[in-house]
């Protein structure tokens, strides 16, 4: 199929006006933005996401430095990149979902109105969205992630013309599904796993069957109206609802939302949600605080929304007393590329996600402009009311004619420039002072948007390895590579006076009410010259995985260990700058023993960082700590299965650093912990106790369920039914899963393996310890001895189970 793309377009030439035609032009006209609020002229910069945030969501001195520059260019109004409304990990993303946000972003809200001299409004745009893995290893998906049922049974059966398919076991049929060609797979996934499986697993808003999905429309009102009261307590002029491309709210919107619950199928019920979070935010913010919204004009894909279904809706909304309404297009997940393995999907990388940000390689109609004709229905739509609500149009817009012209047509009320905003932040102003033939034209080549697709720190091609005469290079703030310079020069004017020599290199300060420390992006300041050496203490199954995949990472590693051919590796330990440490911590009848832990340490060297990944009774990093001084302990449990360790490592599903001093120096060590670590949906800097509990909760969760399952097994048998059609219900309940749901195995029957008898033990003496409770107690015990039983019966681990409870527990319960 050819490439429908196949015509780059020349930037064209622009007539620039001079000052007073600028003064003159509707372009730097003002414009009245709700109640009470006006913009100084209709320059607009949308909502980018730049990755400078911290992990926790938290205002940064990059992220004040790169809306100061855009607000250098005194627009109209700065839209603050899409900001979580919900109190969750979402990476180096702002979030607004706490009160503890508050500080910081009043910060950023201060930045822009003394950079732009109080000339620029500005607003936040509020977000949220649903659950997105990484696409999984083929191998992986087919061992945990798919579950199995009677259709994939009676179509594998079909297609390979084997009748006993249909009667395979489990793990015969994962087997089978794994070995087939990939067209093959067509024939007997659905189609939703065949997309769980070549793009990674998405939650829709369809997914009614997941209570947190039924559930929506009962939580966003409130979400975002919560979201909006904190922008409003920041000192934010308004907020801007997003309603456009791949996300929850749009999801609502889109043609293809066909929840039966009132809200999907029609339009009225597809706007229903957007309508009350709407009513619910505007019913807890001022009547000076501007709440308005962005939509999709278009959804640009098969089967979704259309130009009519925008018209209609915004109309709705304005006519609902939104006071602007923002028009994109495309940027969806169901025509994204599929990504490689381990990689998530991205919105903006298929067709949908070239009309929404079009590029200079395109069809005959090309990009300038290009999206304009749907911000026109849809003011069109509006003005057919009665209405006079602002409509903000964009879409590769990059000189003052075509923007000029766009307003005059009638196209929009406000021009948004994105790609051209980051490429200049000064072009507005420039183009006001008459000074345009000094604008850093855009390229439209989405440079940009290819380091936004890698979640790297955003940066424009024009000025990012740019050098300025009399610039100190070391006061250039810089990539996390080092490679690109993080800000674009500054432009010195006659208004202003020359200021090339601008440095966003401050001293790192609070930000948010909190110490310097927490900010996993600060390190952006501290240019990062060197590759870290990574060194690892154990080499069983763990400490081996976890190796392996730093060195396929890039890292420089060292591994150290008691068995060849690591033994001669001791001395290469100390010079590492963080070290990892997986060895065993076994309890016994004499109790717990981490003397094999502590024994490593002393190999770290002075000032470093030890990570434990061993499992720990609670205070035990605290106590290590106290013993070696001279280094950083911290610890980080891992939850790796010896099936699939390789995939759980490359892929884990959260983070989790606990450190045993509350200080900043130690919060800076555990940002540097988790910047080395592969990202996890899930990350978190916590105390080291709560770390040590997450592990031991996760264990002693997995030994319960093990034993009851054989217990729910023996009462299941006696009744003579199938007991694989309960585990198959069973396995499908998104509350149950089908993990630990195979009570008998060729190893035999019990919670076995090399962690739940030891963890769920010393857990049972730690609770009796500290716990006055004899029912409780008595629970720990109940489990324990069942688990015996079922041990003992099928000669599963008994050495295991000798080196915790003694070598006379096969005399505890009766033999036959």
């Amino acid at each position: 199929m050819s490439n429908p793309l196949r015509v780059v377009h020349p930037i064209p030439d622009e007539a620039w006006p001079t000052e007073a035609e600028a003064a003159a032009s509707r372009l730097f006209s003002p414009l009245s933005l709700g109640r009470g609020r006006s913009l100084t002229s209709r320059t607009w910069v949308p909502a980018m996401v730049p990755w400078r945030a911290t992990a926790e969501g938290e205002v940064t001195a990059a992220v004040l430095d790169w809306y100061g520059r855009y607000a250098d260019g005194e627009p109209g109004a700065i839209v603050v990149e899409a900001t979580g409304i919900r109190d969750v990990p979402s990476g180096p993303l702002l979030r607004i979902g706490h009160d503890r946000y508050v500080d910081g972003l009043r910060r950023l809200v201060d930045t822009v109105r003394a950079r732009s001299s109080g000339r620029t409004r500005v607003l936040i745009q509020l977000i949220d969205f649903l659950t997105i893995r990484r696409r999984p290893e083929p191998a992986a998906y087919f061992a945990r992630f798919l579950r199995v049922d009677e259709g994939h049974r009676r179509r594998l059966a079909a297609l390979l013309g084997d009748d006993a398919l249909a009667l395979a076991p489990d793990d015969r049929l994962r087997a089978a599904l794994a070995g087939l060609p990939d067209e093959a797979l067509d024939a007997v996934l659905t189609a939703r796993e065949l997309d769980d499986l070549r793009r990674g697993y998405r939650e829709r808003v369809t997914d009614l069957h997941l209570p947190h999905i039924r559930s929506l429309p009962a939580a966003l009102p409130g979400l975002f109206a919560d979201a909006a009261a904190r922008a409003e307590a920041a000192g934010f002029d308004g907020v801007e609802l997003h309603y456009a491309h791949a996300y929850t709210m749009a999801s609502f919107l889109s043609a293809l939302n066909d929840r039966d619950d009132g809200y999907g199928r029609t339009r009225e019920g597809r706007l229903r949600l957007p309508m009350e979070v709407f009513s619910a935010v505007r019913a807890r913010v001022s009547d000076g605080f501007a709440a308005g919204c962005r939509i999709l004009g278009d959804e640009a894909i098969d089967g979704g929304s259309t130009v009519d279904d925008a018209a209609y809706f915004g109309a709705a909304l304005a006519g609902a007393g939104m006071d602007f309404v923002s028009v994109s297009k495309g940027g969806k997940f169901e025509d994204a590329k599929p990504p490689r393995v381990g990689a998530a999907a991205y919105p903006y990388t298929g067709p949908s996600g070239h009309e929404c940000m079009p590029t200079v390689r395109s069809d005959a109609r090309g990009p300038f402009g290009r999206n304009l004709p749907l911000s026109r229905a849809v003011r069109q739509a509006i003005r057919a009311r009665g209405l006079t609500t602002p409509v903000v149009g964009a879409g590769g817009i990059n000189g003052f004619r075509l923007a000029e012209a766009a307003l005059a047509a009638g196209d929009c009320d406000v021009v948004a420039a994105a790609r051209q905003s980051l490429a200049d932040p000064d072009w507005w102003r420039k183009v006001r002072l008459g000074r345009g033939a000094e604008v850093r034209r855009c390229k439209l080549t989405n440079y940009c948007e290819g380091l936004d697709q890698h979640h790297k720190e955003v940066t424009c091609q024009l000025w990012d390895r740019a050098t300025v005469p009399g610039e100190d290079p070391a006061t250039v703030a810089r990539s996390q590579d080092g490679r690109r310079r993080l800000e674009a020069p500054r432009w010195g004017d006659a208004a202003r006076g020359p200021n090339i020599g601008y440095t966003s290199r401050r001293p790192e300060t609070p930000i948010g009410g909190m110490t310097p420390a927490r900010h996993h992006h600060d390190r952006y300041a501290r240019t990062m010259t060197t590759q870290k050496t990574i060194g690892f203490i154990g080499q069983g199954w763990i400490g081996k995985t976890y190796a392996d995949d730093f060195e396929r990472r890039g890292y420089h590693v060292a591994r150290f260990a008691k068995e060849e051919p690591y033994t001669g590796n001791a001395g290469l330990i100390k010079d590492c700058d963080i070290v990892f440490v997986a060895v065993p911590t076994p309890t016994t009848p004499e109790g717990f023993d981490d003397s094999i832990v502590r024994g490593t340490i002393e190999l770290v060297g002075k000032g470093k960082t030890v990570v434990i990944k061993s499992t720990l009774l609670p205070g035990t990093t605290e106590s290590i700590q106290k013993q070696y001084p001279d280094v950083k302990v911290m610890h980080s449990p891992e939850f790796l299965s010896v099936a699939t360790a390789k995939h759980d490592a490359e892929n884990p599903t959260r983070n989790i650093v606990g450190i045993p001093v509350n200080t900043p120096e130690y919060h800076m060590a555990a940002d540097d912990v988790l910047a080395v670590l592969p990202k996890a949906p899930y990350s978190v800097v916590c105390s080291s106790r709560e770390a040590e509990f997450i592990k031991y909760g996760r264990n002693a969760l997995g030994f319960v369920r093990v034993v009851f399952i054989n217990l729910f097994y023996d009462l299941v048998s006696k009744h003579g039914v199938n007991w694989d059609v309960i585990r198959q219900a069973m396995s499908a309940d998104p509350d149950n899963g089908p993990t630990y749901m195979n009570p008998v195995h060729k190893s035999g029957r019990g919670a076995g393996g090399a962690c739940f008898i030891k963890d769920f033990e010393a857990l049972s003496r730690m609770y009796k310890e500290l716990v006055p409770d004899e029912h409780g107690a008595a629970i720990f015990d109940s489990l324990t001895a069942k688990n015996i039983d079922l041990l003992l019966g099928t000669n599963k681990d008994l050495d295991l189970l000798r080196g915790v409870h003694g070598e006379d527990v096969v005399l505890r319960r009766p033999q036959g």
